[in-house]
């Protein structure tokens, strides 16, 4: 245990991360900033009681059994509430704590709670009330639940470094939550939100946080469950397989906001509902940085209302920026805005299954894109998209700019209007029966689809395929719009 503990990543001040002796920590800017933070709070809370831990006969030498002097401590705590003190040291713990049920502050000054002997299925730190806040702790566990929030509004946990658990902080049925300016590190889930009691309830923030695992490429840094509202904003994900992850099964109607974070992780966003019908509503993706070896983003459920807008997407040449659909078909988004992004080096910018609708793409930056819009997943299209691609917005592009899976016994209607001093309008059904495909003008400003307008040039090629092969369309066209006829 001694060796767990002698080296460990602990974060500054400024969100760097400093590679510590265990005797070293104290001068830590971290140390510094939740002690002067503590002793702050301890001057305005000067009427409340402070418990501390040591008057109860924890050692906090970092060999010594603390848990009874902890429990002996909150159950004084738990009479009048106040402030539940823990000096600088390390703290071993073997059991469990008892839940804390009056309002108040659990404080460190960047003391370890040294936990890796308990149970893996139990509960480290309860709070079974409201207005409790846990700050300046560094706190090390085997799996279970390291802070779990229960059935209370405006808690808060910050400045504080989290390594180990299934979940760090479990949030279940609680509101206006707050997790800032903390370092997780080493997590199946770093942060579990559940609010089955009250889904268009939460209101929660999280902001100022860093992600990291030791071992790239695993734990998931967010996951919903259930929640109302929930804002995301300045944070860092580093490492872990995803940023953030939605798996509601109930509907949650309120605003989630994810603003302003760096992702540097194996895949960025995922909202996969496992139920048909069953939507994260309302949701705004704005000015992020993403950096990712595998997906961007996935919208895989029947989520609507979602922006996405001024993000700068990095890809690694062979994966996608933006899935929208279940690969099933049995689920698809809905009223969705992507614009004003730069998407840099991927095989697909945006890959569309079927059943997308009112999806409006625009004004985006490609650079280095195989295929810009890939619809390659349709089998059908329902509803009507707008996919507006300006040639001037494509930078080095190596394949063509939209893709349609055919299938037989299928008709869609195609609209095409140009840019420029040519601008011409088409419409044109593509019929595919028995795996080939025709074209039938319905309007026709300048001919058949292979009549050049000017210096654009609309092309289709392969009449000639069989079911699931496909048609490309490459163009500089300002509009394509493409619906089921």
């Amino acid at each position: 245990m001694a060796n767990y503990l002698d080296n460990l990543d602990v974060i500054d001040a400024n969100n760097d991360t400093t590679n510590v002796l265990l005797q070293d920590r104290q001068s830590l800017a971290l140390s510094t900033e939740a002690l002067a933070k503590a002793n702050s709070n301890i001057t305005k809370l000067n009427n409340m009681q402070v418990y501390n831990v040591k008057d109860y006969g924890a050692k906090g030498d970092g060999t010594t059994d603390d848990t009874t002097a902890v429990n002996d401590a909150i159950a004084a705590f738990n009479n009048t509430g106040g402030i539940l003190y823990f000096p600088y040291g390390n703290y071993v713990l073997s059991d469990s704590l008892t839940p804390l049920t009056k309002r108040g502050m659990i404080i460190g000054d960047s003391s370890v709670i040294d936990a890796t002997s308990i149970i893996s299925s139990d509960i480290l730190f309860t709070l079974s009330a409201s207005h409790i806040s846990i700050e300046g702790l560094q706190i090390y566990g085997p799996d279970g639940i390291g802070i779990a929030i229960r059935t209370n509004t405006r808690s808060t946990v910050t400045n504080c470094v989290i390594s180990g658990f299934d979940h760090q902080v479990d949030v279940y049925n609680s509101t206006v939550t707050k997790i800032t300016n903390n370092y997780f590190v080493n997590f199946t889930v770093s942060i579990y939100i559940d609010n089955p009691s009250n889904t268009d309830a939460g209101d929660h923030m999280i902001y100022g946080n860093t992600w990291d695992t030791s071992t790239p490429g695993s734990g998931t840094a967010i996951y919903v469950n259930t929640s109302g509202g929930l804002y995301i904003t300045s944070n860092k994900f580093l490492n872990c397989a995803y940023a953030f992850v939605e798996g509601i099964t109930t509907d949650a109607t309120s605003v989630l906001i994810f603003n302003n974070n760096s992702v540097e992780t194996v895949n960025g966003m995922i909202f996969n509902s496992p139920l048909t019908g069953v939507r994260f509503s309302k949701i705004t993706i704005n000015n992020n940085e993403f950096a990712v070896s595998g997906n961007c983003m996935q919208i895989l459920d029947d989520s609507e209302g979602i922006v996405i807008n001024g993000n700068y997407f990095e890809g690694v040449g062979s994966n996608t920026c933006i899935f929208l659909g279940a690969p099933n078909g049995t689920k698809a988004p809905a009223k969705i805005t992507i614009s004003d992004n730069v998407m840099h080096y991927f095989n697909n910018a945006i890959f569309m299954y079927s059943n997308i609708d009112k999806c409006n793409i625009d004004n985006n930056i490609y650079n280095d894109i195989t295929y810009i819009i890939n619809s390659s997943g349709f089998t059908e299209l329902s509803g009507d998209n707008l996919f507006n691609v300006k040639a001037a917005n494509i930078l080095s592009s190596a394949g063509s700019a939209f893709q349609i899976l055919t299938a037989n016994n299928t008709t869609f209607k195609l609209v095409v209007k140009m840019s420029g001093a040519h601008a011409d309008y088409g419409e044109y059904y593509i019929s595919v029966v028995n795996g080939t495909p025709t074209f039938t003008p319905i309007i026709a400003a300048t001919g058949n689809m292979s009549v050049a307008m000017g210096t654009r040039d609309i092309v289709i090629s392969g009449v000639n395929v069989s079911a699931g092969d496909t048609i490309t369309i490459d163009c500089d066209a300002l509009m394509l719009l493409v619906q089921k006829y």
